[in-house]
């Protein structure tokens, strides 16, 4: 009986994530490319990460914390969440989760896009912005600088979230 019913109710939350979806289209399951990262990316369901950009950002303090403080340099739609956002994504390498989700300004999501990890449990976090062709990383503690690198869990939610994107 509850094997029918949590089928039922994933089968509902997929048909009302639908509209979502088709916005951000290459939202959903996705296996990363077999070069690197290993791990697979999936919409998060849960209570805390469930929903959209907005949503997480008012609902996990410890996430608002760290965006807050790491994102205060960036453009309005990015530090806020203010205009467009796909679903929370959840990434797995199999052993950590981080959290995702990609937000862009309301008139130009094809040229201005910026996906944002966080792994929960230790605090990491990091974007990567996209602006127009380029990609520019936002590394916590690393200012100004091109020879950081993002932790490597983040770096790979990151980089499967645009693989996924693409």
């Amino acid at each position: 009986m509850h094997r029918i019913l949590a089928a039922v109710v994933a089968t509902l939350l997929t048909l009302c994530a639908s509209a979502q979806a088709q916005e951000w289209r290459r939202d959903g399951v996705a296996k990363c490319p077999p070069s690197k990262p290993t791990g697979e990316i999936t919409i998060a369901r849960m209570a805390l990460q469930s929903g959209d950009a907005r949503h997480w950002l008012a609902a996990d303090p410890a996430f608002a914390a760290k965006h807050a403080a790491e994102a205060r340099g960036e453009a309005p739609w990015l530090r806020s969440f203010s205009e467009k956002s796909g679903p929370v994504r959840m990434y797995s390498s199999g052993k950590k989760l981080a959290f995702v989700v990609a937000v862009c300004p309301a008139q130009d999501c094809a040229t201005q896009r910026a996906w944002v990890a966080f792994e929960p449990a230790t605090g990491a976090y990091g974007i990567t912005v996209m602006e127009g062709r380029n990609l520019r990383e936002v590394i916590p503690g690393a200012h100004n600088t091109t020879l950081a690198e993002h932790q490597p869990l983040i770096g790979d939610a990151l980089q499967c979230a645009i693989q996924a994107d693409s």
